[in-house]
């Protein structure tokens, strides 16, 4: 059974599963280890606070 793709996902040489973000990987990478290490760090600080109280 083949499925046809919507046309505004064209199958290219990323195919059709691949998100369009991978086309500038190295500055969403960056940005999404930037986003975790600072979550993680958020969450360190509030488990210190709630346990200093």
């Amino acid at each position: 059974m083949v499925v046809d793709l919507p046309p505004d996902q064209p199958a290219g040489p990323s195919g059709p599963t691949k998100p369009i973000e991978t086309k500038n990987s190295p500055l969403m990478r960056s940005a999404v280890m930037i986003f975790a290490i600072a979550a993680v760090l958020i969450v360190a600080f509030l488990v210190l606070a709630a346990v200093m109280d």
